[in-house]
């Protein structure tokens, strides 16, 4: 079984939240590629970013440990798990991928379109991006365990 160890973590409740509390983006275009090809759909947080009490993170930590998940820092809107993964991960600043709907393509499609990374099998893979289970990506740490920030608790088995 594969385990999602997560950075950072908006669970169930928190998703609801995101619906109420009005985010401001601004869209970036320094975000590159291995291979220097300009991420599109790439934005910064302008607005004020999520603040839970420590009652919430305590249980956001209880909740996650019945899924052998940890949370490590608290939830954010700065980044999404593509930010996290393709850019964050290796060294850049928290930025949001994707988050225009408009787009025909997914953002971190760029990746892989300009060949920066390539298909493999996943026992030779760095990083991992699901199509097909609602548009994830997450860093491969070893042969069981990925590190991804999520809004919803899941994982892939």
């Amino acid at each position: 079984m594969k385990r999602i160890f997560l950075i950072m973590t908006i669970g169930l409740v928190c998703c609801n939240l995101q619906l109420c509390i009005a985010q401001t983006w601004q869209q970036v275009f320094d975000v590159k590629t291995p291979n220097c090809s300009t991420v599109q759909d790439t934005y910064i947080l302008t607005s004020a970013d999520v603040s839970l009490t420590s009652g919430e993170l305590s249980a956001y930590k209880a909740y996650l440990s019945a899924f052998n998940a940890q949370l490590i820092e608290s939830p954010s809107y700065k980044y999404n798990c593509h930010g996290y993964a393709w850019h964050v991960y290796e060294g850049g600043n928290k930025v949001f991928i994707g988050l225009n709907l408009f787009y025909n393509k997914d953002a971190a499609d760029i990746y892989c379109d300009d060949n920066s990374y390539v298909a493999c099998a996943e026992s030779e893979a760095t990083k991992v991006f699901y199509h097909r289970d609602g548009d994830h990506s997450a860093v491969k740490l070893d042969n069981t365990w990925y590190q991804s920030k999520i809004k919803t608790i899941y994982s892939h088995k």
